[in-house]
């Protein structure tokens, strides 16, 4: 939102997040950024426990959500390095 020609307020609304530039977390969005693992962790989960991953192959629910989960990842990561390298192009 603009206040003037060299000043702005943000709109922070349902972001989980406050301050000047919405850039302070609120407590539960704190809370899940902690708890969030790394890509790097999700890729070690993924690639190894082989026995873990045999039982869930055998609940669809679970697996229907974590491949859900998995591609959505896949998407935003490819989406992100797409936008990065059109950005440095010249």
């Amino acid at each position: 939102m603009s206040i003037g020609f060299d000043q702005y307020e943000c709109d922070c609304t349902r972001t989980g997040f406050y301050g000047e530039n919405c850039s302070t977390p609120e407590f539960l969005t704190r809370i899940k950024l902690l708890l969030k693992p790394t890509p790097n962790t999700v890729h070690y989960i993924l690639t190894h426990f082989k026995g873990v991953w045999n039982i869930v192959n055998n609940i669809p629910f679970l697996r229907n959500s974590i491949m859900k989960y998995v591609l959505t990842c896949k998407y935003k990561s490819l989406r992100s390095s797409a936008s990065s390298k059109e950005n440095n192009a010249f």
